[in-house]
């Protein structure tokens, strides 16, 4: 996969997901009008190279990138290792979740 610049609809709705943002916190801090990214997000309008380039940055600033597949198709994903700083948990993950990973000899 490589990473881009430009997201597409769904693209745009799983970053938010990602970063649990809601399309209104998109247009705060991206500049492009709500109801614009309300319409590509639905696929009932194309965007303008310039608010594309301004969601992107919004994302990446964010640490969530665009991918780009092959034959698993195109995603969204952390830049790099989410940390204390962005809000995320230090003390690893909650026992339901780690228990699996329990190593059974």
């Amino acid at each position: 996969m490589r990473a881009r610049e430009t997201f597409t609809p769904a693209q745009s709705r799983a970053a938010r997901g990602l970063l649990d943002w809601t399309s209104a916190e998109l247009s705060k801090r991206s500049g492009i009008e709500h109801h614009l990214i309300q319409a590509f997000e639905g696929d009932e309008a194309d965007l303008e190279p310039y608010a594309l380039a301004a969601i992107g940055r919004s994302f990446a600033k964010s640490g969530v990138i665009a991918k780009q597949g092959r034959s698993a198709g195109d995603g969204v994903r952390f830049s790099r290792r989410p940390s204390a700083r962005d809000g995320w948990m230090l003390n690893g993950l909650p026992d339901f979740l780690s228990a699996n990973d329990a190593d059974e000899t």
